[in-house]
Parts: structure tokens; C-alpha cells; sequence
């Protein structure tokens, strides 16, 4: 149905983002080398660092899909758009993600951002009809109070 193209292609990404840990390895030593020179580079050094985490969050997915479809040969460009596609309804999600910390403070931002859980929940209930199972429904409330307390 699709042309299956060179299954060796898939692995350009991976060395890509190899490629942009290498980069944010050198950088933070290089702030942290200037750190211990007596320059002040705290700021500096902590956007390397959390953008340095953020580059081990979502990967896994990534190379799970990445080795899932060279494995069983399936490299084709469906996939590779598939996979675009994600990649873009991601980046959205993280921009507005990092905006908030800078706005509103990294554990707020945070709360915020595992109470979508809660949200989709209640969200697929009132919108398509999908009624949670009891252990949900009985959870849902606990959840709350504990973002409540936090």
C-alpha cells in the first residue's frame, strides 16, 4: 500500500537528537566551567539544564516507535508523516508548557499540567458520553482534594 523506504532513514533522528544532548552536554560544561571562574552564569546554567531534562522526557516514546519500526520493517512515509504529525501537536503542548513555568511558577505549572488527566476525564464524560468505571468516579474526588492541599 506504501512504499516502503530505506529503513536506515529512521535512524536519522535518533542521531539527530543525539546529536542535541552532545550539544547541551558541552554547553552546560562550558557555564558551569565559567561558573567555577567566578562569572555569574546561574540563570544561564538552569535554562541549559532544564532544557538538558527535557530532552530526556518525551524521547523514550520516540525511541520506542523509532526501534518498533525498524525492527518489524516498516519504515515507510505514512509512518515518518504520522510521526511528524505528533511531533507538531507535541511542540505546542510544550511551548505552552515552559511558558507557564516562567508565568506562573514551576510547581503550579506542574500541577496544572497533571491535573489534564482529571480534565480529559471529566472532558470525554460531559462531551462523547464515556462514563468513567467506578474506580475513577471514586478516585476523581481524592485526586481533587489532594491538588486542593498541594
Amino acid at each position: 500500500m506504501f512504499e516502503i523506504i530505506d529503513r536506515d532513514l529512521i535512524l536519522w533522528p535518533v542521531a539527530g537528537h543525539l546529536g542535541i544532548l552532545f550539544v547541551l552536554y558541552c554547553w552546560l560544561s562550558a557555564a558551569r566551567f565559567q561558573k567555577r571562574a567566578g562569572q555569574p552564569v546561574e540563570a544561564l546554567e538552569a535554562r541549559i539544564s532544564a532544557n538538558l531534562k527535557n530532552q530526556f522526557e518525551a524521547p523514550i516514546l520516540f525511541y520506542a516507535l523509532v526501534a518498533m519500526l525498524w525492527a518489524e520493517d516498516l519504515v515507510n512515509w505514512a509512518y515518518l508523516a504520522l510521526a511528524f504529525g505528533a511531533g507538531l501537536l507535541l511542540a505546542p503542548d510544550m511551548l505552552v508548557y515552559h511558558s507557564a513555568m516562567i508565568f506562573i511558577g514551576i510547581g503550579i505549572a506542574t500541577l496544572i499540567g497533571n491535573s489534564q488527566v482529571i480534565i480529559v476525564t471529566l472532558a470525554s464524560w460531559k462531551l462523547f458520553g464515556e462514563k468513567p468505571n467506578p474506580a475513577i468516579l471514586i478516585s476523581l474526588p481524592v485526586v481533587m482534594i489532594g491538588l486542593a492541599l498541594i
